[in-house]
């Protein structure tokens, strides 16, 4: 999934266009897709709550 989401993020959105946003696109893509690869073998709560406590710290 990743490797589509990059490549239609360039095809559609030239690297010039917005690299802060085509940054950010990109990153959620690839945040996504980790949290579904881990998602599984950790578990919905712990996922949950190792989120919210990263959260927590960066306030």
């Amino acid at each position: 999934m990743t490797q589509h989401v990059v490549s239609e993020t360039l095809r559609l959105r030239p690297p010039a266009s917005d690299p802060d946003c085509n940054a950010h696109t990109l990153l959620a893509a690839l945040a996504a897709d980790h949290v579904a690869a881990l998602l599984p073998e950790l578990g919905e709560q712990r996922m949950r709550t190792g989120l919210l406590n990263l959260a927590r710290s960066a306030m």
